[in-house]
């Protein structure tokens, strides 16, 4: 009997873990989703943009949303999506320090819950 109590709250935790698992992965699918039909629909590179950048922004329930892409050729880091407040436009700086060149370096995606957190790995903070 007192194995069966620690068993049942690990797979109490287990399942909720799961759950929230799977509610990441239907806002996933419901992006993917959305983008692809809006896609479908335009050709408009900046609209698909927007699209998308509203969509994320949307899911995660963000204040700062960006897209940020590297030229490889010219080693330029372009913002064709930023939303702070309102959409912003950012002009092209160069791949090398800050946040954005620690991500792009990673490969991978990088969520942050402050704006400390942003700033402790070189991001520049707009006011």
């Amino acid at each position: 009997m007192k194995d069966i109590i620690p068993e049942a709250g690990n797979l109490i935790k287990e399942n909720e873990n799961l759950k929230n698992k799977l509610v990441q992965r239907e806002a996933e699918l419901a992006l993917i989703s959305s983008v692809s039909e809006a896609i479908s629909k335009q050709l408009d590179i900046e609209k698909i943009t927007r699209i998308i950048g509203d969509k994320v922004k949307e899911i995660f329930n963000s204040e700062v949303t960006e897209i940020l892409l590297l030229d490889e050729a010219t080693n330029m880091i372009n913002v064709p999506y930023s939303f702070y407040r309102d959409y912003q436009t950012a002009e092209p700086f160069p791949f090398g320090e800050g946040l954005t060149s620690l991500i792009l370096k990673a490969g991978k995606a990088l969520i942050l819950g402050t704006y400390e957190e942003a700033e402790k790995l070189g991001a520049i903070i707009q006011s």
